[in-house]
């Protein structure tokens, strides 16, 4: 008897977990906890006001800016304008703030329903096993996985030492050790940065795990969508944790996308490369598929993947290299990490 759709998919999802995947989260899988979507992010931004600016030319750049978000999203947005550095400077606090305030929320809900957390669950199915580390990598700003690790109770690394002042690590990362053995760790690979990294006067950067706010002095270490994004990765602690991100994708045999758009140019190259080789199941968990996802799924040519994504009321779409067609899951959630993990661990 031939197979169904929903148990092909647990099939593969299953394959995907026993492979210990690299797990990359996107927004999407932030947004169930709180936190702002680009487009929330961008309608904030479009209703602050800069307090500093340089007079009309900054004014000017800044209405272009609004004026653009109208039409476009944020990153479309940003990459049409070259912000000046004060209007820079607002748009990384604002950010910063915006986005710190829903994950002060989200920590905070996680000390009541922290045991409930997918992602920690998801951590503990992983390791649950001979492999004593798990690799994830993330554009997102925020903490949750870090919070998700503390709750499974794994150790986690993302390029600096621990306590509430940390510094950056200058050996390739660091290995726990407990009973003269390592213990499990989870590599959290930050692309774009983290809420807590600073950078003073002197472009010393550090970690603050308690700040709730922007200290005297220092400036969010966050990359914000634009045309200087790129510019501001060469430079330390980014070009150190790509270079981890890079190493994790690159040997993975298999990928856990969750919430991931596949529009970020800092994480699909060595991911896609790796991919298109045949070497590794790829896996997509959203909420809404991107156009380039599926532009990049039809163009797979005897790669492996599943592709699960929403489909209202209550079912789930799904691509998959074993199907020529999209294939409807009804009365089916497996494009949620909980309702995933429930049929495949």
């Amino acid at each position: 008897m031939s197979k169904t759709p929903v148990e092909v998919a647990v099939e593969d999802g299953q394959q995907c977990l026993k492979s210990v995947p690299v797990i990359v989260l996107g927004s999407g899988a932030s947004i169930p906890l709180g936190l702002p979507s680009m487009a929330d992010l961008a309608r904030h931004l479009r209703a602050s006001k800069p307090k500093e600016t340089r007079g009309h030319q900054d004014d000017e750049l800044w209405n272009r800016f609004v004026t653009a978000l109208e039409t476009q999203d944020l990153e479309s947005a940003l990459a049409e304008i070259q912000m000046s550095d004060r209007l820079s400077d607002h748009i990384i606090d604002i950010t910063w703030q915006h986005v710190g305030a829903a994950d002060v929320k989200a920590f905070d809900g996680m000390i009541i329903n922290g045991s409930q957390s997918p992602l920690a669950r998801l951590y503990g199915h992983l390791l649950n096993s001979t492999h004593r580390t798990l690799s994830v990598v993330t554009t997102n700003y925020d903490r949750l996985a870090e919070y998700a690790a503390d709750h499974a109770g794994f150790c986690h690394y993302t390029g600096f030492t621990h306590g509430y002042f940390r510094q950056r690590q200058i050996d390739p990362r660091i290995t726990f050790t407990q009973n003269h053995q390592s213990v499990r760790t989870i590599d959290i690979w930050k692309v774009h940065g983290c809420l807590d990294w600073f950078m003073n006067t002197d472009d010393h950067i550090v970690a603050l795990a308690a700040t709730r706010s922007i200290p005297k002095d220092f400036r969010p270490a966050i990359v914000t969508p634009g045309i200087g994004k790129h510019e501001r990765t060469q430079r330390e602690p980014f070009r150190s944790v790509i270079s981890g991100a890079d190493g994790a994708l690159m040997h993975a045999n298999a990928y856990l996308c969750i919430g991931f758009g596949f529009n970020d140019s800092h994480i699909q190259p060595k991911l896609m490369d790796r991919w298109r080789r045949g070497t590794a199941l790829l896996v997509i968990l959203t909420k809404t598929l991107s156009e380039s996802a599926k532009e990049m799924l039809a163009k797979a040519t005897g790669q492996q993947f599943l592709a699960l994504e929403e489909s209202p009321p209550d079912g789930t779409r799904m691509w998959s290299h074993r199907y020529s067609e999209t294939m409807l899951l009804n009365n089916s959630k497996l494009w949620d990490l909980s309702d995933f993990l429930k049929h495949t661990t």
